[in-house]
């Protein structure tokens, strides 16, 4: 059963440590910030824009939430735009915004990879 954008989503403030990932993402040349999935409470699944506190200082970003669409696995992760460094074990405020697209499911990393590539330069450029 597909699923669609939600009809009423209220934003919320996702605030946590990140975790270790499986490095999917570094692998397709995406770097992101993973937090617990469970943080995400009501949040539906799908992609949103954010905007990120690290430290006093803010990063717009996209944030995922849903099964992995390789690992079939449960998470919450944020790519950052104009964001280089190490963030594990860091403490993260994510403020969730406008619902962009839910959840595809991937055969192959090139097909994912693909797709993020395209959700990066619709929302950033």
């Amino acid at each position: 059963m597909p699923i669609k954008k939600p009809d009423k989503y209220t934003p919320l403030i996702i605030s946590g440590r990140v975790i270790p990932g499986h490095g999917q993402g570094a692998g397709l040349g995406f770097r992101t910030a993973n937090l617990d999935p469970k943080l995400a409470g009501d949040l539906p699944p799908g992609l949103f824009s954010c905007e990120v506190n690290i430290g006093g200082k803010h990063y717009a970003g996209l944030l995922f939430h849903g099964k992995n669409s390789l690992s079939e696995q449960l998470c919450l992760e944020v790519h950052l735009k104009d964001f280089n460094g190490n963030l594990l074990g860091q403490k993260i405020d994510v403020l969730t915004g406008r619902f962009l697209r839910p959840p595809i499911k991937f055969k192959e990393r090139e097909d994912l990879g693909t797709q993020i590539q395209k959700d990066i330069g619709m929302f950033f450029d």
